[in-house]
């Protein structure tokens, strides 16, 4: 079965599933690096996320390579068989 779109082109289902995977994929990974840009409250690399659309190539690159967030997570460190976090921070009460 073929679907027609408009100008009676045939698209095949299985071209129209990958289509629409890409597109599922890209949102994500848009929607990811657009929450971490704000959570790093990165006003230009959130304008730039928002703005190009890469199929998810710089999201993913900010995500994994240029975000603060991921390199600055605590590590944890174990001992006696037991995880501790290292506070990185203070609240005041």
């Amino acid at each position: 079965m073929h679907d027609t779109h408009g100008r009676g082109k045939e698209v095949s289902r299985g071209k129209s599933a990958a289509f629409g995977a890409l597109v599922a994929m890209s949102l994500a990974w848009k929607a990811a690096s657009l929450w971490r840009a704000a959570k790093d409250d990165s006003k230009p690399w959130f304008a730039t996320l928002f703005v190009v659309n890469s199929a998810g190539i710089l999201d993913a690159l900010y995500l994994f390579k240029i975000s603060p967030g991921r390199r600055n997570r605590a590590k944890p460190e174990i001992i006696d068989g037991r995880e501790y976090v290292q506070q990185t921070h203070t609240e005041e009460t």
